[in-house]
């Protein structure tokens, strides 16, 4: 999903929301997920919910250039 666009037009409807959240700290690493880690309620007999993230070390330098390119932002 490309954010900088997501919430444009798309024909008859409009994309409304996103789940995706992304740390980058320094170039040490980055972290996609939801992190939902404590959001979750269980009520009596209700499923527990999959909370992932993914902790990523390398190529962060990458992972910047395309989130800024992306954003169009110039450092």
């Amino acid at each position: 999903m490309h954010l900088p666009t997501h919430f444009e037009e798309q024909g008859n409807y409009k994309m409304t929301g996103t789940h995706r959240k992304l740390i980058i700290k320094d170039n040490d690493y980055y972290i996609q997920g939801s992190f939902n880690f404590l959001s979750f309620n269980k009520e009596k007999g209700q499923k527990i919910a999959n909370e992932e993230s993914i902790l990523i070390p390398k190529k962060v330098d990458l992972k910047w250039e395309h989130v800024l390119n992306s954003y169009n932002i110039n450092l």
